[in-house]
């Protein structure tokens, strides 16, 4: 595990409550936290910049931080 102490507290949680799908479950591995996104990048919590290549596994095809989407979705809930 990477980080400070909120860092680690967060990967620990994500290992014991989340469902990773592309991520080893060999107790050595960390899973990877997103905590950015733009179309097929996103970034984790250390910094680390990723393709998103199994974006349709994920139910992500659509890619990450679609405005037109949000903003369809907010003018529905009005």
């Amino acid at each position: 595990m990477k980080g400070d102490m909120e860092t680690q507290e967060l990967y620990l949680k994500a290992k014991s409550h989340l469902w990773h799908d592309m991520y080893s479950f060999d107790g050595k591995s960390s899973p990877i936290i997103g905590v950015e996104g733009e179309g097929g990048w996103f970034i984790d919590i250390d910094g680390n910049k990723y393709f998103e290549a199994m974006s349709g596994h994920s139910c992500l095809n659509l890619g990450y931080g679609r405005v037109e989407l949000a903003q369809a979705a907010y003018e529905q809930m009005l």
